[in-house]
């Protein structure tokens, strides 16, 4: 157990000393090229930015602000960088000033970054678990054939299996509330480091694994081809409760207020369009610049955003509670100082919510 917990409180460790190194070199991430950036209209003067997104559906609505023209009906020349499912490499691009704007899960690394004094604020919501979807995007998959068996009939029968999941995130959070559910600890399990995500899907096809956390395209992916099974949402764990945000870095937090406001407002059309649901035309666009299949896009589960981009603050709060009782903050940020509400009240105002 504390070999294990140890090994994950490292990780963060270091990836929070990383994320507040001074810059030394441009993003190791390639810009995304799929798409030709859209020309900036004539009403505001054209700004240029750079946009950090990881290959997750809950980015989805970004991808549609920049290839519906969204924020090019703002004034704002974005470009997207691609960081792949590489959470932590974003952040550390955001707070070095390499990326202007950054959807980022929530983690003890990104506290961790505040506490210590990084100038960077959560301004919009990314995603959250939602209890009323009609379909899990996010949650633990298990091999083919374990619920059948009953394995798993009770939670209690994780006991010796395999688990794996990304340290000190939500989906740290969710293991531990589903193992005291079950009544046991981390010395009940194998813990397995996998923290890329097409590889925890291989694992759960090589049995390297037996239960894995995993989130869209790769929940789909794993069930469409009979890799495995969903066992226990996230939403079933924590319902209703914050996953993500968009931030603004440094240098984006040094613009002009009207410059973040625009850009809250494209982002707020684009999950306006997004909460239309699959569209052919939300299709379309998601797959021309994500290169994700048409056909399965259709068939993932799509994450939850609120319209109005607000988010659950007590559950940013429970989050830091536990966070901080596992040893993997050092402190609790309030919630103005991690969240800059200004973007998104005046965004919504002149979209008229």
């Amino acid at each position: 157990m504390k070999t294990q917990r140890s090994a994950i409180v490292f990780a963060v460790c270091v990836l929070v000393l990383a994320a507040c190194a001074p810059a030394t070199a441009a993003p190791t991430a390639a810009a995304v090229a799929t798409l030709p950036p859209p020309q900036a209209t004539a009403t505001f003067e054209p700004v240029q930015l750079k946009l950090g997104v990881l290959n997750f559906m809950s980015h989805a609505p970004l991808y549609i602000a920049h290839s519906a023209g969204l924020f090019a009906e703002q004034g704002l020349e974005v470009e997207l960088v691609d960081f792949g499912s590489l959470n932590n490499e974003l952040q550390v691009a955001l707070l070095a000033g390499q990326v202007d704007v950054a959807g980022l899960s929530l983690g003890a690394a990104t506290i961790n970054a505040v506490l210590q004094g990084s100038n960077t604020k959560a301004v919009a919501d990314k995603v959250f678990t939602d209890a009323d979807a009609p379909c899990a995007d996010s949650g633990f998959v298990v091999q083919p054939g374990t619920l059948a068996s009953g394995a798993l009939a009770e939670r209690s029968g994780l006991k010796g299996m395999s688990i794996s999941f990304s340290g000190g995130s939500v989906q740290q959070r969710h293991t531990d509330i589903l193992l005291e559910s079950a009544g046991l600890t981390y010395d009940d399990v194998e813990v397995v480091d996998i923290r890329d995500y097409a590889s925890r899907v291989e694992a759960l096809r090589s049995g390297t694994v037996d239960v894995a956390a995993l989130t869209e395209p790769w929940t789909t992916r794993a069930i469409r081809d009979g890799i495995g099974e969903m066992w226990v949402s996230s939403a079933d764990l924590t319902p209703d409760a914050a996953g993500a945000f968009v931030f603004f870095g440094p240098s984006m937090l040094e613009q002009d207020t009207e410059v973040g406001v625009r850009f809250i407002t494209a982002y707020l059309n684009a999950v306006g369009l997004y909460n239309q649901g699959k569209t052919d035309e939300n299709v379309r666009l998601l797959s021309e610049v994500t290169g994700l299949d048409a056909e399965e896009l259709r068939q993932m589960c799509w994450p939850s955003f609120h319209p109005e981009g607000k988010i659950n603050f007590d559950s940013v709060m429970e989050f830091q509670d536990w966070a901080l009782a596992e040893g993997l903050i050092d402190g609790v940020v309030p919630i103005e100082t991690l969240w800059d509400g200004r973007y998104i009240e005046e965004a919504n105002a002149r979209i008229g919510k």
